[in-house]
């Protein structure tokens, strides 16, 4: 399946989280762009992938979106 997001703080959110997500080292998310608006694009269509792995990628798309603590 194919799903996309983008970061309620627009582009640059985007853009920060896709940064965090392919920086990791273990997903890879790939962005585009409609209407001038910036957003991600994620596609799980591996038949090995398991609902772990979509949990991990998700922990990384939780963690980096998030706002700093303070």
């Amino acid at each position: 399946g194919l799903v996309s997001f983008r970061h309620v703080d627009g582009d640059a959110g985007t853009s920060e989280v896709a940064d965090a997500i392919n920086g990791s080292g273990r997903y890879h998310v790939t962005t585009s762009v409609i209407d001038g608006r910036a957003f991600i694009r994620v596609a799980v269509g591996q038949t090995t992938t398991e609902a772990r792995h979509v949990d991990g990628l998700w922990d990384v798309v939780d963690a980096s979106a998030a706002p700093p603590a303070g």
